[in-house]
């Protein structure tokens, strides 16, 4: 470990120097996390999978005035199952946004287009121009906000 001095001993090294002189570069083929970083634990995503795939769930509840609720779900399929029946049944009843859920989850959401146009206020030969330029002089155009039809 690197002293306090420097080689010569006259100066006293700052805390970024003692650092960089303990750094020892690793050698070739050498690993120094074999293991890589840590699975993280109870992430949310791992949580909700967990309830999502049971297929018996039992909560206690305690209200603000101290009182237990006791939940109780048991089917005979995953929760998960019982929440794509209950958002169908309302998709059924007209609700639109069960509708779209169901839709955005099986087929995707759709694509949105857009649609941009050069918008030159006067006659400009761009074919001197390169493609660099031509998108820098699309992105001004466009930061600009002109409407102008004219596309020559």
């Amino acid at each position: 470990m690197a002293s306090n001095k420097n080689l010569e001993g006259n100066k006293k090294l700052t805390g970024e120097e003692i650092r960089l002189a303990n750094l020892i570069p690793a050698q070739k083929g050498e690993v120094r996390n074999p293991n890589g970083r840590p699975k993280k634990e109870n992430a949310w995503a791992d949580i909700y999978n967990l309830i999502l795939d049971s297929q018996k769930v039992k909560m206690e509840v305690l209200s603000k005035s101290g009182d237990v609720e006791t939940i109780e779900l048991t089917e005979k399929n995953t929760i998960r199952y019982g929440i794509g029946i209950a958002l169908s049944r309302e998709a059924l009843k007209g609700n639109v946004n069960a509708a779209r859920e169901l839709a955005d989850r099986t087929a995707g959401k759709p694509k949105q287009e857009t649609e941009s146009k050069i918008i030159l206020e006067e006659e400009e030969d761009l074919s001197l121009l390169s493609e660099e330029e031509l998108h820098l002089l699309l992105e001004l155009k466009r930061k600009a906000g002109g409407t102008n039809n004219n596309t020559n």
